[in-house]
């Protein structure tokens, strides 16, 4: 049985890393093949109520993660850990 992989979320400043680097969400889009639906998405997670509150599949936060990269000639996994982070759901008051 495979183990399931953690939930990941867009950091906060994941907007600003991207405009830091001098790319638009058109750019990233263009340059790791994910759709400009799902870069939105990934952003404004609150409206897509079909998608997993604010959680981004692995490959597609890799294929983000390799063209920043690629166009800031960083590091992958450097970028990855600029642009993502493990999800954070919400404390269950019930389990204080």
């Amino acid at each position: 049985m495979k183990k399931a992989l953690n939930p990941i979320q867009a950091r906060p400043d994941f907007a600003a890393s991207i405009a830091r680097a001098g790319l638009s969400f058109a750019d990233l889009h263009r340059l790791s093949g994910v759709s400009k639906s799902t870069i939105f998405g990934i952003q404004n997670p609150s409206i897509h109520a079909t998608r997993t509150q604010g959680s981004v599949r692995p490959a597609t936060a890799w294929k983000i993660a390799n063209a920043y990269a690629a166009h800031t000639q960083t590091d992958p996994q450097t970028a990855f850990d600029l642009l993502f982070c493990p999800l954070e759901t919400p404390s269950d008051p019930s389990m204080s």
